[in-house]
């Protein structure tokens, strides 16, 4: 008797099916992309994309600070460009805070996904360190059990500048 699949696993297997059933036709539906075709650079595209569709995420203004990253591509079969785009706070990149917008080669925005956190400027902590490097170091070699840890500490204090 064949296992029965749940639900989820039903519904991808049906949609991936639909999708190489209906091969280049799927890309040519322009009711199914996301924006309609461009003339300019897929990071551009994308870039325009992440600003106008951030409302609709719950982001705002200030929760889009952001770089492009390097990890970008386009995939040589089909000619898709998936843009990746790191989410910062005053400089410093937020912990799996990636947006991802996938470009077809005419300019229309295929799909993207954020996992950009919302609201994040009033959600960090501090921002000055609440551990200087020598108790950093204290802790980290206690936490290892490393008994004996003689730490060079400096002359002076230093000032923070």
């Amino acid at each position: 008797m064949p296992m029965p699949l749940p639900f989820p696993v039903t519904r991808l297997a049906i949609g991936l099916a639909v999708a190489f059933a209906c091969g280049s036709a799927f890309a040519q539906a322009p009711e199914l992309m996301l924006t309609p075709a461009r003339d300019a650079a897929p990071e551009t595209i994308a870039e325009d994309y992440l600003r106008q569709s951030a409302a609709a995420r719950g982001l705002a203004d200030s929760d889009l600070e952001y770089r492009h990253q390097e990890s970008s591509y386009v995939t040589r079969h089909n000619g898709v460009s998936h843009q990746f785009f790191q989410q910062y706070v005053d400089g410093l990149p937020v912990y799996k805070a990636i947006a991802q917008v996938n470009v077809l080669p005419d300019g229309r925005v295929l799909s993207a996904s954020s996992a950009f956190e919302v609201n994040v400027q009033a959600r960090t902590s501090a921002r000055e360190p609440a551990l200087t490097a020598a108790q950093m170091l204290t802790r980290v070699a206690a936490h290892f059990g490393i008994d004996r840890f003689n730490l060079p500490l400096p002359e002076r204090a230093p000032t923070g500048r």
